[in-house]
């Protein structure tokens, strides 16, 4: 064998042997970027999972929002006729009032009227001195 073809084999030697380093990097990146792929996925996976969480809590929160707006809402009609009821038990209480008085008035008119000294007020029976 000559020279000429001993170089050309070295050559091709020199080449396989680049060649082989260059495969087993590009075999390291694809490996590389197949565990980054993977973690992107369940990173991806985990913030999808977080936002369902987020979403599912917020619908919590907003429902119970609501649930206490209508319990509110109740109350304040609540009051609204409670208030009423007072109002309009004020104004019974004040008239029959004023008809006791005018009652209690006429009843002591008489009363004083009446030459036996006994007024009759309230049920009751008094003796007048």
């Amino acid at each position: 064998m000559g020279e000429i073809e001993e170089m050309r084999l070295e050559r091709e030697r020199r080449s396989q042997d680049y060649q082989r380093l260059l495969d087993k990097e590009k075999d390291g990146y694809r490996v590389r970027l197949a565990e980054i792929e993977t973690k992107a996925k369940e990173a991806d996976k985990m913030r999808s999972q977080h936002m369902f969480e987020y979403e599912k809590e917020r619908a919590k929160w907003q429902l119970e929002k609501d649930q206490y707006q209508c319990k509110l809402q109740e109350m304040e009609e609540q009051v609204e006729k409670l208030v009423h009821q007072k109002e309009t038990l004020m104004k019974e209480n004040t008239r029959i009032k004023l008809e006791s008085k005018s009652t209690k008035s006429s009843i002591t008119a008489r009363g004083s009227s009446i030459n036996g000294s006994q007024v009759f007020t309230q049920g009751s029976l008094y003796s007048q001195q």
